[in-house]
């Protein structure tokens, strides 16, 4: 639906979860694409994805759908798949501090493409 390589997304989820379904950040990120509740509210609303609470990030089909549509969102704010694999991983308003003292980040973007770039080689 966004274009994403499936190959890419799965990189996204093994940075961000191991493929672990049931994974808790210390933030309260939830499920494979690590997905806070306040944000995935957000983001079934916008997609009118039916959200049944909690629950809905544990969902394999619920947390990449809305994981897709938040990074494709990001994509078009800011313009770059980079840094919007940062604001992925900080938040938006973080990566929006950083950009403004001057500080880019790259350590995030740079694993997962890299282990996008592994996935497509082994795939080849």
């Amino acid at each position: 639906k966004y274009a994403y390589d499936p190959l890419f997304l799965t990189a996204l989820i093994v940075t961000e979860s191991s493929f672990y379904n049931w994974a808790e950040s210390d933030h309260g990120a939830l499920g494979l694409m690590q997905i806070r509740p306040g944000t995935g509210i957000v983001l079934a609303s916008e997609t009118q994805m039916r959200w049944e609470g909690i629950p809905s990030l544990y969902n394999p089909g619920v947390n990449i759908a809305l994981g897709a549509y938040y990074l494709s969102k990001l994509v078009s704010r800011y313009g770059d798949l980079g840094l919007a694999l940062e604001a992925y991983n900080y938040g938006p308003t973080k990566l929006d501090g950083y950009l403004r003292s001057g500080h880019r980040p790259q350590v995030y973007s740079k694993r997962v493409l890299a282990l996008y770039n592994d996935l497509r080689t082994q795939a080849i």
